[in-house]
């Protein structure tokens, strides 16, 4: 009975599909034709004739069009709008005669985007990726950009190699870099430049270093040689014209030029300083100097408030900073006053300001002290 009964479904599903092969599509309506064709698609048969008498009527792009309207609408079997994707997915890999055609990638893409709603994730992200996967590796460059960016937008994690092909294909970058912030290092010809998370070129690689990006202040750059430094939207507000300069710290970076140092602020005011070897960056209020192998520092107007006499000076933390004088290590204030004499043979930054406390070493054993000098537990 069971052999009989698959025999009989068998003949009923031929029958039905010789029945599909053999009707005149020619004299079906638009929408009864459009509808037909989305569910003969959906059901997994041969679509072919009526893709045919589709593309006659309206041209390709036309019966693309329609044809994803209709499964937008619902006509296919399952009632289900966003079956669209797979079903525009087998049209792309080529199961039916002119579904390679660039036609069909752009309908694919194109509800691939819809369902993102512009780099979002309000309905099905992971049918979205799938779609532009599989238009990326068509061959389809939108697909490849828009898969790159929505890859980084979102943090979805692709093997490197992959997305590595996706810039070199879709931006003609050489590779890339992630920066810990969600942007993007490019380099292309051993110039350096930035995207953000949208994909939007920031700056074009046209640097000569690696640009250290941050979403506030101003950003160190370097072409043909010189320093200068752009805005977080990549506009240059202050012209590579500088032999060295550091990062902006504490609303200030220290430049050098043809005519000596400074200090510039964020709107490219200079003020000229004295001379020395090497000028580092600010940190709580004061950046160390170098002159004759010997450090001091200076404060935000430039004025040296440390004479270069020590040698080694680290950067300031909770009003102090470790110094060398000899083989031994103290402490200094902003004004250079020696507040924890010079009796440790190793000696670290003060750490945690509601309780600051510093690791020094005397003799061998290492333990904790306070600003005061006096031995505590961290």
């Amino acid at each position: 009975m069971k052999k009989i009964l698959h025999v009989l479904i068998i003949i009923l599903f031929l029958s039905v599909k010789s029945y599909c092969q053999d009707i005149d599509w020619t004299v079906w309506n638009d929408e009864q034709l459009t509808i037909a064709t989305a569910q003969m698609v959906e059901r997994g048969e041969n679509a072919s004739a009526p893709t045919r008498e589709m593309e006659r009527r309206w041209g390709k792009e036309l019966a693309a069009v329609m044809l994803s309207e209709a499964f937008e609408k619902g006509n296919g079997v399952s009632e289900d709008p966003y079956r669209a994707f797979s079903i525009l997915a087998t049209l792309v890999k080529g199961k039916f005669t002119s579904a390679t055609d660039v036609v069909y990638k752009e309908a694919t893409y194109e509800y691939a985007c819809m369902l993102l709603d512009g780099y979002g994730c309000k309905q099905d992200i992971g049918s979205a990726i799938q779609l532009l996967v599989l238009c990326a590796e068509t061959g389809y460059r939108p697909a490849l950009r828009e898969l790159a960016l929505v890859t980084k937008e979102q943090g979805i994690s692709i093997h490197d190699d992959y997305l590595q092909l996706l810039m070199r294909e879709s931006y003609n970058y050489d590779s890339f870099v992630r920066l810990p912030n969600g942007y993007i290092q490019t380099i292309r010809d051993g110039q350096h430049g930035i995207i953000d998370r949208q994909g939007k070129v920031i700056a074009s690689p046209r640097y000569d270093e690696p640009i250290a990006f941050s979403e506030s202040g101003l950003i160190r750059i370097k072409r043909h040689g010189r320093y200068g430094f752009m805005s977080c939207n990549g506009t240059e507000i202050i012209a590579p014209r500088f032999l060295t300069a550091t990062d902006f710290r504490e609303g200030l970076a220290i430049v050098c030029d043809d005519g000596g140092w400074s200090l510039i602020d964020e709107n490219g005011n200079e003020t000229m300083i004295d001379n020395f070897d090497a000028v580092g960056s600010f940190s709580d209020g004061l950046a160390i100097v170098k002159r004759d192998n010997l450090q001091g520092a200076i404060d935000h107007n430039g004025r040296v408030v440390i004479p270069p006499h020590y040698e080694e000076l680290q950067p300031f933390s909770c009003g102090l900073a470790a110094v060398r004088k000899g083989n031994k290590w103290g402490y200094v204030d902003h004004n250079g006053r020696v507040v924890i004499d010079f009796l440790y043979d190793e000696a670290r930054p003060f750490v945690n300001p509601k309780k600051p406390f510093a690791l020094v070493n005397r003799k061998g054993k290492e333990f904790c002290i306070n600003k005061n000098g006096k031995k505590v537990k961290p």
